[in-house]
């Protein structure tokens, strides 16, 4: 049974909030929407905020946020966590978040996971439209045992598998059947790896991309993943020691029935494009070196998925 709709929003608490806040309407053109003391709101469309920044001592993800099929699908995910022994927190009107229904939990790794109804919509999107955002798709989190983190996802919140990378990165979808609208990697502890942004084409993808690299903050140049098939580009964000993804091309997954992949760590894997072409015998002196030319993945979570050993 589909509980969960799709992705909503994820909260960072930073150090430097101003700081932040900058590099997210600069650098990946989202814009505020809303401004508390300590707190800043940000969107790429016309739901109120993508992302929330919260002054904190240290760099935290705090809570994510993912919006409910309808209300049934509310009070089933609360009878099934009620199952598990596992409160949760009601959300009361319309809260500082600007959603309302649902409720928040922590999940057995400590994550806040919010679950809501609906969420304040503006009056148009705040963001200038040729930048050609679709939507917020995903969040990839470091958690320690992402596996066994995703089978009560699964159970609890009726997420599906699309594919899984060994026991290193597992893709879950959602009803709106992108092929993951939340993904678990394998850290030490609970943070943030990336959130990704879904736009219109190859056009404003490579548009994007010519403006990350003028403001110096490329992570990782053009990818094309294995698993979703997405062509994207990376923004780091050194303050807070993660990045944001762009990308185009991302698979639907129609088929119900999907369980999805076990695939095999590798650069193939992480980038279909890096498979190099052969190396001409009359082309090699003997004796010569064959060097590694393939460049690293930019995120952290990459890094591990790429790695064939």
């Amino acid at each position: 049974m589909d509980l969960i709709n799709g992705y909503g929003y994820l909260t960072l608490g930073v150090p430097d909030i101003e700081a932040s806040a900058a590099f997210y309407q600069q650098v990946c053109r989202l814009a505020i929407t809303e401004r508390r003391p300590g707190v800043i709101h940000l969107s790429g469309d016309a739901n109120h905020h993508w992302l929330t920044l919260v002054e904190h001592r240290t760099t935290e993800l705090l809570r994510v946020g993912y919006r409910a099929v309808s209300r049934t699908a509310i009070t089933e995910a609360r009878n099934r966590l009620a199952d598990r022994g596992i409160d949760v927190v009601t959300r009361e009107g319309t809260d500082a978040d600007q959603v309302s229904g649902g409720f928040t939990f922590r999940d057995p790794a400590g994550l806040q996971f919010d679950l809501y109804e609906e969420m304040q919509q503006l009056g148009s999107a705040p963001t200038d439209p040729d930048v050609g955002f679709t939507c917020n798709l995903h969040a990839v989190i470091f958690v320690p045992d992402p596996i066994g983190l995703s089978e009560f996802y699964r159970e609890v919140l009726g997420f599906q598998r699309s594919d899984q990378i060994a026991d290193i990165v597992i893709f879950l979808r959602a009803a709106n059947r992108f092929h993951h609208a939340l993904a678990f990697a394998r850290g030490h502890h609970v943070s943030l790896d990336h959130f990704c942004v879904l736009v219109n084409g190859v056009d404003e993808l490579m548009r994007l991309r010519a403006h990350i690299i003028k403001e110096g903050a490329l992570g990782d140049d053009l990818v094309r993943h294995a698993a979703s098939g997405s062509m994207s580009v990376y923004a780091r964000n050194d303050l807070n020691d993660s990045g944001v993804e762009f990308c185009t091309g991302h698979a639907v997954i129609t088929d119900a029935s999907y369980q999805g992949r076990l695939l095999k760590p590798g650069p193939t894997t992480v980038n279909m494009w890096a498979r190099p072409f052969p190396r001409l015998a009359e082309a090699t002196a003997p004796g010569d070196p064959v060097r590694d030319t393939t460049p690293a993945p930019g995120t952290q979570a990459a890094v591990l998925a790429s790695r064939s050993d």
